[in-house]
């Protein structure tokens, strides 16, 4: 029993992070990138949680209302974290409005086929219960609809992973360091999923969540070290890099979190290592800057100055 107490205790403290992170970005800004990581974050914590209170049910009706909760949230998470990627990257104005919706028809379908899968049996085709290392653990046979769900979650993973390996050649190191460890994290989910579907786990024992861990910890160094949702590329590096005025964006705490080449030859000073320093310490010499950055801007999710 001592490996049922592990996996518990890994499961419960994965999934009260998830609760953590999703707590904390919602305090953060822009609304539409929080919303869509705080939807995620709800999302595993579900899955998470669920599967800790499967595992610990012994009779097999708790376990299946159990595997039942858990799909509320499950279906979700691959199109939720590809909206997340997309976020990160600065494409999520290509998948807005109808193309956004066209993301959740399967994922729906699919919480609705699992909830209700005792009428019909066409997600799981029969389940009992089974056991590992002395652990109850509910056993179940594929049915047709589960194939849908598992193409459906490979592409939103493989489409993922293509993010991850387009945005390593970002410029800027701040932005490339945020979305390499967003989109690491999307390409280690598909990887403990492959292992999964591919048999390669005891029969019975689910290792998604317990993927989820290692996941959430790296979204946890992506908000609190890189400053998701404080910091997001919007397309700068086609934009800001090009431009032949100098151009520096300050946060709302007047924090440094941008600076295009061209203000780097009108303050020599501006190095990768300035990130994150106030405004006084990088304008000292532009007093006039300082003071537009003094003005009352209360409708304005960030600043920037731009040095003729």
């Amino acid at each position: 029993m001592k490996l049922l107490y592990v996996l518990t205790i890994i499961l419960v403290v994965t999934g009260l992070s998830q609760i953590v992170l999703a707590l904390y970005a919602g305090s953060r800004k822009p609304p539409g990138a929080v919303r869509v990581f705080v939807s995620l974050m709800t999302a595993m914590a579900l899955y998470t949680l669920g599967h800790a209170m499967e595992l610990n049910d012994v009779t097999l009706p708790g376990k299946l209302f159990w595997s039942r909760v858990q799909y509320i949230g499950i279906p979700f998470i691959p199109p939720l974290y590809l909206l997340v990627c997309l976020n990160i990257a600065g494409l999520e104005g290509r998948v807005r409005g109808w193309k956004q919706a066209l993301l959740f028809p399967v994922p729906m379908l699919t919480s609705v086929m699992a909830i209700t899968n005792s009428f019909h049996c066409l997600y799981y085709a029969s389940w009992s219960l089974g056991d590992l290392a002395g652990i109850p653990v509910l056993i179940f046979t594929r049915g047709p609809f589960y194939y849908v769900h598992m193409i459906y979650s490979t592409i939103m993973f493989i489409t993922m992973a293509f993010l991850a390996f387009r945005y390593m050649s970002w410029k800027n190191h701040l932005f490339r360091a945020q979305a390499m460890v967003i989109l690491s994290g999307s390409v280690l989910a598909w990887l403990v999923y492959a292992v999964y579907l591919g048999g390669f786990v005891p029969r019975g024992l689910d290792i998604n969540p317990l993927g989820f861990s290692a996941i959430s910890f790296l979204l946890a160094v992506a908000l609190f070290r890189y400053r998701l949702f404080d910091i997001l590329p919007v397309a700068r590096e086609s934009v800001l890099d090009q431009m032949p005025d100098g151009f520096i964006v300050f946060d709302m705490a007047d924090r440094l979190v941008d600076f295009n080449p061209s203000a780097s030859s009108v303050i020599p000073t501006l190095e990768r290592d300035a990130l994150g320093k106030a405004a006084r310490d990088v304008l000292s010499v532009f007093p006039d800057a300082l003071r537009a950055l003094d003005e009352d801007l209360p409708d304005v999710l960030s600043e920037a100055v731009v040095l003729d």
